[in-house]
């Protein structure tokens, strides 16, 4: 099973998957397709942008196999 977890910048995201994943050993957490992009030298827009989580989708549906 997959779980997707998403929200506002600041909103807990990341604090809620460390907590779930500390007490659910059995569940993997990933980074988020931004960070795995910035990681690799593809520049993203710091504000929202319809093109910025449009090259976030495509990644992690490349990713999700």
């Amino acid at each position: 099973m997959r779980i997707a977890i998403t929200g506002t910048h600041g909103s807990g995201k990341t604090t809620l998957i460390e907590d779930f994943a500390d007490q659910h050993l059995n569940y993997e957490a990933t980074q988020e397709p931004y960070w795995d992009l910035a990681e690799q030298g593809v520049a993203l827009s710091d504000e929202p942008s319809i093109a910025s989580f449009t090259e976030q989708l495509n990644s992690n549906l490349e990713n999700a196999g």
